[in-house]
C-alpha cells in the first residue's frame, strides 16, 4: 500500500499545477488540467491501467486512442473496458456513478456466468490463484480510488 501525498490538492475548476505525467489526462491529450471530478476519475482509470502494466509506457504521439487500445488488449482490463474507457473519456459525472457502474457490471457478469456454467470442481493451481488475486487487486484499487476521489470532492468543495 502506498501513501498518497495530497500536497498538490487544487480547488475545483482551477488549473492543476502538480501532477505525475502518466496519470495526467492533459499529458495523454484526453482533456484539460482543470481540477474537476472527471480529472480525478481519469486518474483512477490510469491507476487501474498501471496495475495491469506495472512498467509504465510512454505516450505515442501518433495515436490518440493509445490508452483505449491498451485497455482492450489486456484480458483483465478488457473485462472492465466500458468503465475504464468511460472514465478516460470523462463520461462519469461523479465517483458514485462510476462505483455504481462497477457494481452493476460485476453483478451482471456473475449472473451471466452462473447461467452459462454449471458448477464445476474448483481449480486450485497457481495460475487460478494469480488470476483471482489480480482481479481482486484491480477491483479494490478501482473502488478505493473512487471513494478517495469522492472524499476529496466532498471535503474540498462541499
Amino acid at each position: 500500500l502506498r501513501c498518497i501525498d495530497v500536497g498538490g490538492t487544487t480547488q475545483q475548476n482551477r488549473s492543476v499545477k502538480e501532477f505525475t505525467e502518466f496519470f495526467d489526462r492533459g499529458y495523454w491529450g484526453m482533456g484539460s488540467r482543470k481540477a474537476e471530478v472527471t480529472y480525478d476519475l481519469f486518474s483512477v482509470a490510469m491507476v487501474w491501467i498501471n496495475i495491469a502494466y506495472p512498467k509504465r509506457f510512454s505516450k505515442n504521439s501518433n495515436d490518440p486512442n493509445q490508452l483505449i487500445q491498451i485497455v482492450k488488449r489486456h484480458p483483465e482490463l478488457a473485462k472492465y473496458q466500458t468503465i475504464i474507457i468511460r472514465a478516460l473519456q470523462g463520461r462519469f459525472s461523479s465517483a458514485v456513478e462510476m462505483k455504481q457502474a462497477i457494481i452493476q457490471l460485476k453483478s451482471h457478469s456473475k449472473t451471466t456466468v452462473a447461467r452459462a456454467n454449471p458448477p464445476s470442481p474448483k481449480t486450485t493451481g497457481p495460475s487460478a490463484k494469480k488470476g483471482n488475486r489480480t482481479w481482486k487487486t484491480v477491483s479494490l484499487v478501482g473502488i478505493i480510488g473512487s471513494i478517495y476521489s469522492y472524499y476529496l470532492f466532498v471535503y474540498l468543495f462541499l
